[in-house]
């Protein structure tokens, strides 16, 4: 049986378009700070490019996804399937090229693999539940957790995650200039 053009599901146009400047930013932020960065001298074209795109492209990409996910589940719902098993599979797909991915650019896709696992794990909890679970992570609890900590023990200090010891890493091996050791660095750490 054919299906028609009026037949099909439509898709949210805006979505794809906002989808696709977020992936070009992100290219962009990630060519500037992966490919360019050991070697490149001028900090202010770095500064702006972070300033204008990495936070913004990030969030939005981030929003899309799981919008996207609240779209093919409530589709689904619709039809009286749950969505929340397939949705584990594609996240599993996801983790595949994500890996295969960050023998170009370390490990960001990786993190909506991870994050992706609360969706599944919401997804059947009432909108006032999941605002309430909004709120409490938009006040940053960490955060705050390390605010008081300091009022009370001046000596109390951030947790230090290794980032800039990674990105001393990253900026080693790239200007070794060796392509195989780029993509194991990459993949490995």
């Amino acid at each position: 049986m054919r299906q028609t053009i009026a037949s099909k599901t439509p898709r949210i146009e805006v979505v794809d378009a906002l989808r696709g400047f977020a992936v070009m930013a992100i290219l962009l932020v990630h060519n500037l700070e992966h490919f360019i960065f050991p070697v490149y001298p001028d900090e202010g074209v770095f500064s702006v490019t972070f300033s204008l795109f990495a936070g913004k492209a990030y969030a939005i990409f981030a929003l899309l996804f799981g919008l996207t996910f609240y779209i093919q589940y409530t589709n689904q719902l619709k039809k009286g399937k749950d969505f929340g098993y397939r949705f584990l599979w594609r996240l599993l797909l996801l983790g595949g090229f994500a890996t295969l991915n960050a023998a170009f650019f370390p490990a960001v896709l990786l993190l909506f693999c991870v994050v992706g696992i609360f969706l599944f794990i919401v997804r059947k909890w009432s909108d006032r539940m999941v605002f309430i679970l909004a709120i409490f992570l938009l006040l940053q609890p960490v955060e705050w957790y390390h605010y008081v900590m300091n009022l009370f023990n001046p000596a109390h200090s951030l947790p230090d995650l290794g980032v800039g010891q990674m990105y001393g890493e990253v900026a080693e091996y790239t200007k070794e200039g060796d392509f195989w050791k780029f993509i194991w660095g990459n993949v490995t750490l």
